[in-house]
């Protein structure tokens, strides 16, 4: 991998303008409509904060965003890796969350040296329907004790599921009116306007209106840091050998998770901007960022796609965008803290189950459904990523998928 930033950022804003300026500010502060929610949604279910979420996005799109070669990228949390990061919080707490950023980090800065990049990319697309479907399960899941305003508890997904419904009988009303008001606002939502206001901050802020206004008694996100450095994150003494074993599967898992969410996002963004991803370097932004962001105590990052969809649709022109991006987000953590803070979660629950439902591709399931012998990988790893894990979803599933081919082609010579 060998990339002359010089020559991508002289190609880049040869001809800059503050016509051009003009819209990469429109089309950044676009963004911040999406990455908000996103990112305080993300944080939370983490178990690391609303701000190490937010903090991804601040930071992930300066860093990842400044060493890629396209212009277009948005970097911050994604929904694919929350599973995992809850269960860690879960088991080890938040710091085993950033050490796990770390580590995942140093791998796909691996397999940007050893040219894995278009390799990886070549996951059969049975295993990435397969995990899109545990995974968002495993959202739904975890976020249905702050929907019915119960206590939650830790496990596999079913068990959560089981534990919630056993609450059924101690539901907080007010929570599961607001947290079912703002699933519905998302799927009743003009498409049109989603793209200019989108409707997971149209739920934040009507909601968070009504709880200032009416005091709701419902759990709320609490305490915001007012000063940019003074939430948690990666604390040096943690990085010891008892500590990083057994998050080295978990570290693998995220990775592969970062590497496939980052390049699939790249590749069908490069060609509506006309440029060339490379994925080599790709991988390469993607480590080095992963491995700072912990420092900064933010959770493992990867490309957004609906970010950087939202910025190419409102006419981005270059990386400037996904700065103005971040600076607004530090700038609203710096000044309005105070507001967020008094967010309900069940609004956020109520987001990410929304983000759970809509992962799943109701055309992919019908078909599973209807011909099950034809979709064992996918049936395998979505199984698996629900009742286990996500690492063990994705090498049985891989495993299972190229047994299956062999005998299929075995059939077929006969």
């Amino acid at each position: 991998m060998s990339i002359n930033y010089v020559k991508v950022y002289k190609k880049e804003f040869e001809n800059y303008s503050l016509k051009i300026f003009m819209k990469d500010l429109l089309a950044g502060l676009t963004v911040v409509a999406v990455a908000l929610p996103l990112g305080l949604s993300y944080g939370i279910i983490s178990g690391t904060g609303a701000i190490s979420g937010l903090y991804s996005f601040l930071f992930g799109s300066i860093i990842i965003g400044a060493l890629s070669n396209v212009s277009f990228q948005v970097n911050g949390s994604t929904a694919v890796t929350l599973g995992i990061l809850a269960s860690l919080t879960s088991m080890y707490g938040a710091q085993a969350v950033f050490l796990t950023g770390l580590i995942s980090g140093i791998l796909v800065l691996l397999c940007s040296v050893l040219n894995l990049g278009k390799y990886i990319n070549r996951t059969p697309n049975e295993i990435i329907l397969g995990l899109n479907s545990g995974i968002s399960i495993l959202l739904i899941a975890n976020q249905l004790n702050e929907l019915f305003g119960v206590e939650g508890t830790s496990g596999s997904a079913i068990k959560k599921i089981i534990f919630a419904l056993s609450n059924v009988g101690d539901i907080n009303l007010v929570s599961l009116g607001v947290g079912a008001g703002t699933i519905a606002i998302l799927f009743l939502y003009p498409k049109r306007l989603n793209y200019i206001f989108p409707a997971s901050l149209s739920a934040i802020i009507l909601f968070l209106i009504i709880n200032i206004s009416f005091k709701l008694n419902i759990n709320i996100i609490g305490e915001i840091p007012r000063s940019i450095f003074n939430g948690i994150s990666l604390n040096l003494s943690y990085i010891k050998f008892k500590n990083i074993l057994p998050l080295i599967a978990p570290s693998f898992s995220i990775g592969f998770l970062l590497i496939l969410k980052s390049i699939s996002c790249g590749l069908a963004s490069a060609k509506q901007k006309d440029e060339v991803l490379d994925s080599n370097n790709e991988l390469f932004s993607l480590g080095i960022g992963n491995i700072i962001l912990p420092f900064l105590g933010a959770i493992p990052t990867a490309a957004s796609i609906s970010c950087t969809q939202v910025g190419i649709m409102n006419n981005q022109k270059t990386r400037v965008a996904p700065l103005v991006q971040s600076v607004t987000i530090l700038l609203i953590v710096l000044f309005f803290g105070k507001y967020i803070s008094n967010i309900p979660l069940t609004v956020l629950a109520g987001i990410l189950i929304g983000t759970g439902i809509k992962m799943n591709k109701i055309k992919v399931l019908k078909e599973v459904f209807k011909n099950p012998k034809e979709h064992i990988p996918f049936i395998i790893t979505a199984v698996v990523v629900i009742i286990k894990n996500v690492s063990l979803g994705i090498i049985l599933g891989l495993v299972s998928y190229y047994i299956l081919n062999k005998i299929r082609r075995d059939s077929f010579e006969k």
